[in-house]
This record gives C-alpha cells, sequence and structure tokens, in this order.
C-alpha cells in the first residue's frame, strides 16, 4: 500500500492513521538536518538578486538589491530563515514531545554565504540549541554532527586548523550531551561515541565525515587515518561489541563513491567483515545528511550478496533550491533496537508564508509506502530489487527523493530502473561499474 500526502486533507488523514494504527506507542527519535541556517535572513528583504550570480552576495538579507520580497519562513532562491528552524522544531514537538533523542546530520551554517566566518557558524550552532530549548524539554539529547559547511574554510578540515572552532561547536552540543568522554573526543577530533540515557544496549557512533569527503585537501591524500578515525572507530565498534551493545552510525556524508583516502572502500570492507563474523555490533542502522534530498544506501559484501546495512540519507530542512524542509521521526523496538517504520514530515513553505505559521504534514511511511515487514536491510534489499523490473517502485522512490508531493512521476525505462538500482544497491564505484556490466 502506498502512502503519500499531497494536501492538507490527506495529510490530516493520515496523521490520524499514523496515531491510531501504525505503532505510535513504540518508542521514537527525530531525525533532521542541512537546514543552512541564514542568521541575516531578513523577512522583506530583495529575493531576486541577479547581482548574486556574478559576486556571490546573497539574497534575502537588508542589504541585497533586486526585485520581490523574501517570506517569513524562506525562498528557495536562499538558505534558511531562523524562523523556519524554530517552527519545524515547534511543530515537531506538538506532535512528538518526547522523543529518546534527536539526531542532527550537519550543515547547520548557509552556502550561499561565503562570509560564514567561524563566529557565524558558531552563532548558528547557538541558534540550533537555542531552538531546541524552546520546543524540547531540556532533558532531551541532541546527537549532533559537522558537515562540511561547518567548517572554516568549507570544506576544509584539520583538527589543527579548526581547534577553535572544535572547543566552540562542542561547548554548543554539551547543552544536550552529557557524556564528558564523548565531548572530551569530540573537542579534539569532532566525531564521538554515546549511549542513551533511555537505551542502555545502544550505542550511536557520531562520525566526522569531512575526515573523508573528497573536497578536503588538509587531509592527506596517502594518509591511512586521518585523525585516527578508522582506529577509533573499530576499537570503538569492538568495545560495543564487548558490552552486548548494538551500533548505529550518524555522520554527514555517507561513505559513497569517491571518498578521501578510499575511506568508502575501507569501511565497506569492515561492515562486510563484521557481517561475515556475524558480530551483533554490525551497524545495520546508519543516518546522514549531505546530500539534501531523500535517499537510500545499501552497502554489501560483493556484487550479487545481500545487503549488510542500510544507510538513510535523509533530507534537508530548508527550502533551499525549492525543496521542501523536512523532519523524520523512526520508531523502534525498544528490545531488538531494529527500526519498525519512518514518518517523512514536510513542510509547504509557501503556505507557511501565506498563513505566518509552520505546519507539519505526513509525506509519507516507508513501510506502508513500500509495503515492507520493518526497515531492515533484508527488507530494503526487496524494495530495492524490485526497481530493476518494476517502473512504479522506481518512479515512487524518484518522487520521494525529491521531496516536492506537487512533481509529477517521471518515466523510468529499463536503462533509467538498472542506473537506479546500481547507484542505490552498492556504495563503492567498483561494485557500481560491476552492476552496470
Amino acid at each position: 500500500m502506498m502512502i503519500m500526502a499531497s494536501g492538507r486533507p490527506v495529510a490530516v488523514l493520515l496523521l490520524l492513521l499514523r496515531v491510531c494504527c501504525l505503532g505510535a506507542t513504540s518508542p521514537y527519535f527525530l531525525v533532521f538536518g542541512d537546514t543552512h541556517l541564514d542568521t541575516r535572513y531578513q523577512a522583506g528583504a530583495k529575493v531576486n538578486c541577479p547581482i548574486y550570480n556574478a559576486v556571490f552576495l546573497p539574497c534575502c538579507h537588508n542589504t541585497s538589491t533586486g526585485t520581490g520580497a523574501a517570506g517569513m519562513f524562506g525562498e528557495k532562491q536562499c538558505d534558511a530563515p531562523t524562523a523556519l528552524l524554530e517552527g519545524v522544531l515547534q511543530a515537531g514537538a506538538g506532535l512528538f514531545p518526547d522523543p529518546d533523542f534527536v539526531m542532527f546530520v550537519g550543515d547547520i551554517t548557509p552556502h550561499t554565504d561565503v562570509t560564514a566566518f567561524p563566529s557565524l557558524i558558531t552563532e548558528s550552532w547557538q541558534r540550533l540549541y537555542d531552538a531546541m530549548d524552546n520546543a524540547f524539554p531540556t532533558t532531551t539529547p541532541l546527537y549532533s554532527v559537522m558537515g562540511n559547511h561547518d567548517t572554516f574554510p568549507i570544506d576544509e578540515f584539520s583538527p589543527a586548523r579548526n581547534s577553535k572552532l572544535l572547543q566552540d561547536t562542542v561547548q554548543q552540543w554539551s547543552r544536550r550531551l552529557t557524556d564528558t568522554a564523548a565531548l572530551e573526543t569530540a573537542k579534539v577530533y569532532g566525531y564521538y561515541s554515546t549511549v542513551p540515557s533511555r537505551r542502555t544496549g545502544l550505542r550511536i557512533i557520531a562520525l566526522n565525515t569531512n575526515f573523508y569527503l573528497s573536497g578536503n585537501i588538509e587531509v592527506d591524500k596517502n594518509d591511512t587515518d586521518p585523525g585516527e578515525q578508522r582506529g577509533w572507530l573499530e576499537a570503538t565498534i569492538q568495545q560495543a561489541e564487548a558490552n552486548g551493545e548494538k551500533v548505529w552510525v550518524l555522520g554527514h556524508g555517507a561513505p559513497n563513491g569517491n571518498s578521501r583516502t578510499n575511506f568508502t572502500e575501507y569501511f565497506n570492507n569492515l561492515l562486510a567483515s563484521l557481517a561475515e563474523e556475524k558480530s551483533p555490533a554490525l551497524p545495520q542502522t546508519q543516518f546522514y545528511g549531505h546530500t539534501h534530498i531523500d535517499e537510500l544506501l545499501l552497502p554489501r559484501a560483493a556484487v550479487g550478496s545481500a545487503a549488510v546495512s542500510v544507510m538513510r540519507i535523509v533530507p534537508l530542512s530548508s527550502h533551499y533550491n525549492g525543496l521542501w524542509p523536512t523532519l523524520r521521526e523512526y520508531t523502534y523496538d525498544p528490545a531488538t533496537l531494529e527500526l519498525i517504520d519512518e514518518f517523512t514530515y514536510h513542510v509547504n513553505v509557501s503556505r507557511a508564508n501565506e498563513e505566518g505559521a509552520v505546519t507539519l504534514e505526513l509525506f509519507y511511511s516507508s513501510r506502508d509506502t513500500y509495503g515492507m515487514q520493518n526497515l531492515s536491510p533484508a527488507s530494503w534489499d526487496v524494495v530495492v530489487d524490485r526497481m530493476r523490473t518494476d517502473e512504479a517502485t522506481a518512479q515512487t522512490y524518484i518522487h520521494l527523493r525529491g521531496t516536492n508531493p506537487e512533481a509529477g512521476l517521471s518515466p523510468c525505462n529499463e536503462d533509467c530502473r538498472k542506473q537506479l538500482y546500481c547507484s542505490v544497491a552498492y556504495t563503492t564505484n567498483e561494485e557500481r561499474a560491476a552492476c552496470m556490466q
């Protein structure tokens, strides 16, 4: 059964269905990211700015020149105003007042403003945590990671260059992350691991993906373990296995395709090795952002083998480029720590600007849209395999990937489906090339 909301009456009906029938009593947590917050956004400022393409001066500032007037909650030409971030979190808290925790997958700062200096990055983090304080109880943990826009210069990161910025960033994280050991590690490297107070059998590993994103020339391409993250990751997983803990991974950019120091291949091999060993600490659940769209990746040991993990790339929480800001809710089994379902909510920014208020509407449930039993690697494997032969499944995935419910379904012929399958079912370039043969 397919569930997608395209209008307010449908969204209300689906929300009622969600509450009464789809496991509302299960524990839940929230995930969002790529807010690209513009603290200098000014409602009413010029929104059509031809000069931007010439000298990169952003629209929606009180110094912008051009035409039009920026709405209160955002414009597709601009990064997100604080009002949108506050509205999304407050609406989220209205629907889900007591999540076990919240995850933020990075990129708090704007990308339309080249003057995003460290002070602006720190201010953006402060705005995020202030917005959390105004929406959720102070006891609700927020697990954050750095994105490639959360460094200075953009994309460039090394612990030495970013020492002061790391200290200031982690100072904000400490407002809702109380694990002392995690904070000490994060202050040095930007990565950490922690155990949620409500789920002591779960270890969340928060990666600093800036160490391996391809644009980071601060990392020597011959460095086999930049930031000592690989060694730390393996040791943390081994300790989690010894403790009897399940492991989830949180990051900004998923290990996917080209990566600095071949991290994609390393990580894929690590997951395959843990699967072969039948390690109970194999991270079967992973959360990322970075691409701004709603995507799925299924790492596996070899071409044609079964998926060993699920990488969910959550869409952005901004209206940039006309995408719809989103917030995702996950329900899960507290005994097995397996995901039951994910519910993607979004904001119609045009309507919000007209009405002066942010409303979160249910866009779709993954389990019901794709007819899944749960969100395990095996369940997703069935869905992805179906994309190769069933155009409707491929069209649905492509439609949801774009976040805009008003966009129509595009045809997806056999070649389209093959390319889609190979891009989703594998993470390394070598595997994808073999899949396309």
